[in-house]
């Protein structure tokens, strides 16, 4: 089942259900929330992702278009043949799972994408102010 989610503010603690199919997400709020494992198929444009903690999720293909990522921490995720077009990260975290692995970010682009006192991205993600 695909899913069109437009325009809506939902907390990330609620969205595992969107994990089981591909979808598109366009100018939506995600917020505030904790998920552990899942994997996510989907496209995401113009969405802002806050506070949001995803432990040992798999992003599959993904497609992430004009998104800001503020205060957000992914521990032992993985990033597979993802694109991030134009997409901000502030003071966010991609560090280690409980089994010390790194968030894995292989086949991954990055273009015209900053970050701001984050820690873990790959080197082509420019860096700003990172103090």
């Amino acid at each position: 089942m695909n899913r069109f989610i437009d325009e809506e503010v939902v907390s990330f603690s609620d969205v595992k259900p969107w994990f089981a199919d591909f979808f598109v997400v366009r100018f939506t709020h995600i917020t505030t929330g904790y998920q552990e494992a899942g994997a996510v198929d989907g496209v995401f444009i113009n969405t802002s992702f806050d506070e949001i903690h995803h432990y040992w999720g798999i992003y599959n293909m993904c497609v992430f278009i004009d998104c800001e990522f503020t205060d957000c921490i992914f521990s032992g995720t993985a990033f597979a043949e993802c694109r991030f077009l134009n997409c901000t990260f502030l003071r966010c975290t991609f560090g280690k799972d409980n089994l010390n692995a790194p968030c894995n970010f292989e086949g991954t682009s990055f273009f015209g994408c900053t970050s701001e006192k984050s820690d873990g991205l790959p080197d082509l993600v420019s860096t700003t102010k990172n103090k």
